[in-house]
């Protein structure tokens, strides 16, 4: 990976990364289901989020654990509930 789409990873991360459970994001995306999309589990692990970690919102607003959708960028660009293409 070169500088250069180390640098778009970052922002990507800065910009749609989130801790669970912050007073100010949960009042934006409230747990458990919104509309069709369960924001209680990762999709990748199945592992419920619990409070203080770290996960990234996409823009189909699927949402993962940071370490679980850096793990499945390695293998494909898009998301793997509604296949839509994830532009870092």
């Amino acid at each position: 990976m070169d500088l250069n789409q180390v640098k778009k990873r970052e922002r990507f991360y800065k910009n749609n990364s989130f801790i669970f459970g912050n007073k100010d994001e949960t009042n934006q995306w409230p747990l458990g289901k919104q509309s069709h999309i369960d924001v209680s589990e990762c999709p990748i692990c199945l592992e419920s989020f619990v409070e203080k970690e770290k996960l990234v919102r996409l823009k189909c607003l699927h949402v993962y654990h940071e370490d679980c959708l850096e793990a499945l960028l390695r293998y494909r660009t898009e998301c793997s509930l509604c296949k839509k293409s994830i532009d870092i």
